[in-house]
């Protein structure tokens, strides 16, 4: 696949990537617990602060690691705990903010499907793009609901679920941006199943650095681009020339 090919479609990760929700997640995350274990979630280590909270699920590949490893909770729990988050996240009001700049690439961006693969609640994340008028830029949401609790990411289902949605081609590029190392190794398990299929579609990952302080020395899969402003995704795209179209409406 060259530099050329045709880009067919953009999916972003949620939390991190296009908003800032650690506050909120913390706090919803301290509600379960506490409504799962009757403990007080603040003397868990992971969730006294915001920063333990940070650093704690930035180690971990996905949310039932984090909740079996740091939180302590029991396989049964973990899988109630999947089920009651977004009923938790509905009913808090803690306020999200989506980064600066997100609207304008998410505008630039508009002649391309465009969608979200996440482990947060489907739910959740359409009502937050609503009440920022963002909604309209997304033809597909994939939260947790929507994917087996053991084929979560880094298994590539949710992001093959997306991509089925957005595009009817069998070739070309598909762009995947996240924060963790878990949404590169997604990418990469998703090409090696597309390849295993026959399918000429392959998926770049590009790593957003804006919402977090991921060191990607230890990632095991490298991602194929690093942002750290939201409008470099646009200045990558622009000079990978995967949108034709891009210069001419700048210019225009």
């Amino acid at each position: 696949m060259t530099a050329k090919a045709s880009l067919q479609a953009v999916i972003w990760d949620y939390d991190c990537t296009l908003a800032d929700t650690w506050q909120k997640n913390l706090v919803v995350t301290r509600n379960i617990l506490e409504y799962l274990t009757g403990r007080d979630a603040r003397q868990i280590p992971a969730l006294r602060s915001l920063d333990t909270y940070r650093t704690a699920v930035t180690r971990k590949n996905n949310w039932r690691q984090f909740y079996r490893e740091e939180c302590g909770l029991t396989e049964a729990q973990t899988d109630l705990a999947g089920r009651s988050w977004t009923t938790f996240q509905m009913q808090d009001n803690t306020p999200i903010r989506f980064f600066e700049g997100i609207p304008e690439v998410l505008a630039a961006l508009r002649p391309l499907p465009q969608g979200i693969v996440s482990q947060n609640s489907q739910r959740q994340i359409a009502k937050a793009l609503r009440d920022s008028g963002l909604l309209p830029y997304f033809e597909k949401i994939v939260g947790y609901e929507e994917v087996a609790f053991d084929r979560q990411k880094p298994a590539p289902d949710a992001l093959l679920l997306c991509i089925e949605h957005l595009i009817d081609s069998a070739s070309g590029e598909v762009w995947y941006i996240g924060d963790h190392d878990v949404d590169a190794t997604c990418v990469f398990h998703a090409n090696r199943r597309l390849r295993d299929q026959g399918s000429e579609m392959r998926v770049r990952s590009m790593r957003a650095c804006y919402g977090c302080d991921h060191d990607t020395a230890a990632w095991t899969i490298q991602p194929d681009y690093t942002v750290h402003t939201p409008r470099d995704i646009l200045q990558i795209i622009h000079s990978s020339r995967q949108l034709s179209s891009y210069k001419g409406q700048q210019e225009g």
